[in-house]
């Protein structure tokens, strides 16, 4: 990718070669002393000599914090293209080097809220079957954050799309709790109703804690493709049936392909080209299918159970 300089020059690229693993191999600045057995290995990296401009791989800066103003420089041509009432998903995960997170995820939402960005919501995706650590001087994690992004207070979302099941939908009050606490005493008026949250179909608003197991490992060259269910969650949330969904770092494919088998138009940018090539195998081959699955399912049930089942006993084992 290309960073900074003029946007209209001809560039003239001067190729260099660093020998470095990439802030995420090494301590981004907190050791320079520290070395990994990846430290020797060579990155493509390209000076304009016209207009200074860097051509670099995103995700090998020299600092975590070049890392995240690329990602900002990326994202804001998210926001160039997103329709006003549009909606970016962001998911970011975080890494700990030399007992020290590197607070990527905060840091990136900060930044990005600077820039102009509004975020409505923070969802916590619990990875019920997280690959294990070694680690024995902290709790492993076993959650990444997923960022909603909106450019203005006016956006698309489909809450009915999502809706969940609700606790204690046997409970004979169903929401209409009297005397308690002051709240609901049978009359109208403000917060007498702070506790008919409960509809008669037994669902409720979505919250912000969604237990859903990693996909197992891909046959494909894409070592870490999204589950398929947290995706379609997403898309039926902020994006309408006939929408256009824009994934700038395809993969695998499985955000078009839940896109496509759920009724919406979908883009995919991949710059590794083999990535691009078994996304797209992988999309006709599992289309029709995947389609089918989907049809009759609320964004909760759907899922493949066996690799679920699989998944969790896995991680019950360890």
């Amino acid at each position: 990718m290309v960073f900074g300089g003029d946007q209209c020059c001809e560039h003239d690229w001067e190729m260099q070669s660093k020998n470095y693993g990439g802030w995420h191999q090494r301590t981004t600045g907190l050791n320079p002393r520290h070395k990994t057995k990846n430290e020797e290995e060579t990155v493509e990296h390209a000076i304009c000599r016209k207009c200074g401009a860097e051509r670099i791989m995103l995700g090998w800066e020299d600092t975590v914090a070049e890392y995240i103003d690329h990602l900002v420089q990326v994202f804001a041509e998210i926001k160039r293209v997103l329709k006003p009432g549009g909606v970016f998903w962001l998911n970011v995960g975080d890494k700990v080097v030399e007992k020290n997170s590197l607070d990527i995820p905060e840091r990136l939402l900060i930044a990005l809220k600077d820039s102009g960005w509004r975020c409505p919501a923070k969802i916590i995706w619990h990875i019920l079957n997280k690959m294990p650590s070694s680690v024995r001087d902290r709790p492993n994690g076993d959650y990444e954050m997923v960022y909603m992004f909106v450019k203005q207070t006016d956006y698309c979302y489909d809450g009915e799309a999502v809706r969940e099941p609700a606790k204690c939908t046997d409970d004979p009050r169903r929401g209409k709790r009297v005397n308690y606490c002051g709240k609901y005493d049978g009359t109208t008026g403000f917060g007498q109703q702070s506790f008919a949250s409960i509809r008669e179909d037994g669902t409720r608003n979505p919250r912000s804690v969604w237990s859903i197991p990693a996909d197992r490992m891909s046959k494909y060259s894409h070592c870490c493709p999204f589950p398929k269910r947290l995706v379609r969650r997403l898309i039926l949330l902020g994006c309408p049936k006939g929408g256009t969904v824009l994934d700038i770092f395809a993969g695998s494919g499985t955000t078009v392909l839940v896109a496509l088998a759920n009724h919406r138009k979908a883009v995919l940018i991949e710059a590794n080209g083999q990535f691009a090539a078994e996304a797209q195998e992988r999309i006709e081959k599992e289309l029709e299918e995947y389609t089918a699955k989907c049809a009759g399912q609320d964004a909760w049930g759907e899922g493949d159970d066996d690799e679920m089942g699989e998944a969790v006993e896995l991680e019950t084992a360890e």
